[in-house]
């Protein structure tokens, strides 16, 4: 198995619940809070819950076990949602138009998330193996992790994707791998449509939106698709771009830190 290590569909039940519960505070939050588009209303909810419920489950997992500080942490953002539209009085709560508008780019988004999702399955390069164990700790309960190979350092890390990854582990029963690679695919897909969106309103440009979307994915999470280019073109490249932090360590020029695991 590759997916699930669990076999009880009740807690994936209740894990996707709670997934509804902050989503849907974050959609009431668009549409109560912030001036959004109709069409970008929708996923710009779905990005304003998890802005919201992970870091308010890092904070929360400081005193309670982890499980219970997702569940509260997307209980308050839906109750911050249905908060905001309580106060809007004379107006509907949601619009049901809104999905309607947003049938492109959720469509856009899911189908991103499946074809990153078969990509990233055993994938294993750059500080995948960084990410791993510190998924397994998180999901042990360890929040804020510490480094797991001195248990009395604290790893200062940027880890809230790891965190919703180790959510997935604990509480929707999923392998450690299977998490990280399928969170790490709903969050590059989301950015990409969400940045093809926020180009294109700039712009008033499709065009630019797409060819905005391509320059993030590369400089994002898809950058190892420059692997695939001409070994002579990727040596003009290297010979231009200088390396920085921890791209230093990692390999001698651009191209052979493309390839190498992150130092």
């Amino acid at each position: 198995m590759y997916w699930i290590r669990s076999g009880d569909p009740i807690s994936l039940l209740i894990y996707l619940f709670s997934l509804g519960s902050f989503m849907l505070g974050g959609w009431l939050l668009a549409t109560h809070v912030v001036r959004t588009p109709r069409r970008d209303r929708l996923l710009v909810g779905i990005a304003l819950g998890l802005v919201g419920s992970i870091p308010l489950t890092a904070l929360l997992a400081q005193w309670i076990r982890l499980e219970v500080a997702w569940w509260a942490a997307s209980g308050l953002v839906l109750l911050a949602g249905l908060g905001a539209a309580f106060r809007r009085k004379g107006r509907n709560w949601i619009d049901l138009g809104d999905l309607r508008a947003a049938a492109p780019s959720l469509l856009t988004w899911l189908v991103l998330t499946l074809l990153f999702a078969l990509i990233n399955r055993g994938l294993a390069i750059y500080d995948d193996y960084h990410n791993l164990p510190l998924i397994s700790t998180m999901a042990a309960g360890d929040v804020p992790p510490h480094f797991y190979l001195n248990p009395e350092f604290e790893l200062s890390y940027h880890f809230g994707l790891d965190l919703f990854a180790a959510m997935m582990v604990r509480a929707g029963g999923f392998f450690p791998w299977s998490a990280y690679d399928l969170t790490n695919a709903i969050f590059l897909a989301l950015t990409l449509v969400m940045v093809w969106h926020w180009v294109r309103r700039a712009t008033g440009s499709a065009l630019a939106g797409t060819l905005g979307s391509a320059a993030m994915a590369f400089v994002g999470g898809a950058r190892w698709l420059l692997l695939f280019l001409p070994a002579g073109l990727m040596a003009r490249l290297s010979q231009r771009i200088i390396l920085q932090g921890s791209a230093i360590p990692t390999g001698v020029d651009f191209a052979q830190a493309l390839g190498s695991p992150w130092v």
